[in-house]
């Protein structure tokens, strides 16, 4: 089987997966959809989503798609749209997200093959296939040992490869404890427990409203909202006597989650004309944990309500949660593990300290030696907005206490001319605490900037849109943590 027809069956299970409800609800069986199947003419999406469908494809396959390519008629039709995706995007096979990619850049190849191989098809065959060729690494390359434990109110055993290819990825052995179900007050309110028995890196809660408040779910209606926030109440009375317990016991970080809004509810429009409904309880609730996030170091805010929002709908398996209270579809549960993995990575890793950062079509738009500084793209409208919102976050970061570093090959003067007399800049000379502006190569400006700044290589992290540059980082400078894996600024 060709290359493009295996990324055709890929993009295929991507948007069946992404439009399962809508699919289902239309009357459509999933497993026979045919090629000819027009997303737009059955409803699936209209005129507005078809953008966003756009949008979804180019984050997912990392390609920008030019829908002017495919014969307006056929755009949205399910064969020849699946066809066109994997024809611009034919290494589709080994790719992965710039977020997870930057988990396991370190690893072999094989591992990173087997990583992607599991998150591409999204079955728990290829996840134990990933999880042996982590075995297969050497001891010092896999990280330290570290206990995890997980207090959940829905069953997550099935799960357990799923989760564990996540911390597998931070790099860790981990050693997983799932509590028994449905125990959370139990362990977490008895000092003997084995919560604070057994040493571990942390603990984490996962819960939902079906089991929190359960009265509370299905059916709702204006009679049942009358009791909610009294409800409400007392269920977060209930929790900061939880955590005041934990914090006065033990001394691992404990992850306390959000409520996200259920998949199944289908209330979203008519549930908000009810007072006090489900929408605003669940906000409610939200607010709480996040006041407690506030309350001590080692409570930490696993935002599961943001994760679900990510996930969209497909995540969620309807007929495992009837039969085994277990909602996750297995790619939304390998989501779920990289989720944690991240939550967790910092507790492991020291967070880096340096964020060396390119201008040219990274802080702005076009080339300051080519376009000029009046010619450059920065403002609110498309595209200057785009690296608008990179600077926010840049400048977000140095808030927080990350060590800005410029490097550029360009003229020194111009730059300085630039930084300073654009209206729309955000970030100036003095925001950078090292300026790299010449045209030597930038892994040297980058070892010369971190030993100025007394810090080792791993204590930084590159923004650059330059293919090249990025692997010359890579090659001679393979302990800084390269942030974006490609050079279009809307996927950095």
């Amino acid at each position: 089987m060709n290359n493009i027809t295996t990324n055709a069956q890929i993009v295929r299970k991507f948007l069946l997966t992404r439009y399962a409800g809508q699919i289902k609800r239309s009357g459509d069986d999933l497993e026979v959809v045919p090629d000819n199947f027009d997303l737009f003419r059955e409803g699936i999406v209209d005129s507005f989503g078809i953008l966003e469908m756009v949008s979804a494809l180019e984050m997912e396959f990392g390609v920008q798609l030019d829908m002017s390519d495919l014969d307006p008629v056929e755009m949205t039709v399910l064969g020849p749209l699946t066809r066109y995706v994997a024809r611009v995007s034919p290494e589709r096979s080994h790719a992965m997200c710039p977020t997870l990619e930057s988990l396991v850049w370190r690893m072999p190849d094989a591992v990173r093959a087997a990583v992607a191989a599991a998150l591409r098809e999204g079955t728990l065959i290829k996840v134990r296939e990933a999880l042996a060729a982590f075995e297969g690494v050497p001891g010092e390359s896999q990280g330290p040992e570290a206990g995890v434990q997980i207090l959940s109110s829905f069953q997550v055993e099935s799960i357990e490869p799923a989760l564990l290819l996540g911390l597998r990825c931070i790099p860790v052995r981990p050693k997983l404890r799932i509590a028994p179900l449905n125990t959370i007050e139990l362990e977490l309110m008895n000092p003997k427990s084995v919560v604070y028995q057994q040493r571990s890196l942390a603990n984490v809660i996962l819960w939902r409203v079906e089991e929190l408040l359960p009265e509370l779910w299905y059916p709702f209606s204006a009679a049942a909202a009358r009791g909610i926030l009294p409800r409400v109440e007392e269920l977060q009375e209930r929790i900061r006597t939880m955590v005041r317990t934990y914090l006065e016991v033990a001394s691992a970080p404990l992850f306390l989650p959000t409520l996200p809004v259920p998949a199944a509810f289908g209330g979203g429009i008519l549930g908000c004309r009810v007072p006090r409904g489900i929408s605003q309880a669940i906000a409610q609730f939200n607010l709480g944990i996040f006041e407690l996030g506030a309350l001590d170091a080692r409570v930490h805010v696993l935002d599961l309500n943001w994760w679900y929002a990510q996930q969209g709908a497909s995540h969620y398996d309807v007929q495992m949660d009837f039969m085994a209270k277990q909602p996750l579809t297995i790619p939304a549960a390998i989501s779920l593990g990289f989720f944690l993995a991240r939550s967790l990575r910092p507790l492991i890793l020291p967070r880096r300290k340096v964020l060396v950062v390119d201008l040219d079509n990274t802080l702005w738009g076009g080339i300051l030696g080519e376009d000029g500084m009046e010619r450059l793209q920065l403002g609110h409208d498309f595209p200057g907005n785009v690296f608008l919102r990179i600077q926010r976050e840049i400048r977000e970061l140095k808030n927080q206490g990350v060590l800005l570093v410029l490097a550029s090959k360009n003229d020194e003067a111009s730059v300085r001319q630039a930084l300073e007399q654009m209206p729309d800049m955000l970030l100036r000379w003095n925001d950078f605490v090292c300026c790299k502006v010449d045209f030597r190569p930038k892994h040297l400006n980058v070892r010369d900037a971190a030993a100025e700044l007394g810090l080792g290589l791993n204590s930084v992290a590159f923004l650059d849109d330059s293919d090249y540059e990025r692997e010359q980082m890579k090659a001679f400078n393979p302990e800084v943590l390269i942030l974006n894996q490609q050079s279009n600024a809307l996927h950095m």
